[in-house]
Formats: C-alpha cells, sequence, structure tokens
C-alpha cells in the first residue's frame, strides 16, 4: 500500500506540488484503518497557493487499497 501512496505522490503534478519549494503540501499521514479494511485515510494540509500567509486547508482522501480509487474526499477550501 505504501508503494501505492508513494507512486501516486510521486508522478507527475502531485510530486511537484509536494516536493517544491514552497512545499504546498504540507507532511502526509496515512492510516489503513484495519488490516480487513478495503480502504486506508490519507490526511494533510495544503497551503493556498494564491494566498500563502492565510491558514492552510485541511484535506483528507478515503481511498481504495488496491486500486486507489477515490471513495470520498473533502478539502476545507471554498471549491470543497
Amino acid at each position: 500500500m505504501l508503494q501505492f501512496v508513494a507512486m501516486c505522490l510521486w508522478s507527475g503534478k502531485a510530486f511537484s506540488y509536494f516536493h517544491s519549494q514552497e512545499a504546498w503540501i504540507q507532511e502526509v499521514y496515512w492510516h489503513g484503518i484495519s488490516d480487513d479494511s478495503e480502504v486506508c485515510l490519507l490526511k494533510c494540509d495544503c497551503i493556498p497557493s494564491q494566498r500563502i500567509k492565510n491558514l492552510p486547508h485541511r484535506l483528507w482522501v478515503c481511498i481504495h487499497k488496491v486500486s486507489g480509487a477515490v471513495e470520498q474526499a473533502y478539502c476545507t477550501c471554498m471549491a470543497g
């Protein structure tokens, strides 16, 4: 599972946001819920790119452990 998460983060635009000097995406937390659960949770803070002095947005994503499909997601930004 961790390899899948790493693959997603290190590919394309996601990696540029995570690894940039500005560090738009803060530390990513992962929770596997349980060994029997088909989903896991990812949670992090994201600094707004246009208003960097504002508080970071809080976001979470519930993804399927095998396929990586997004089951649910939420962000505190205006777009949600």
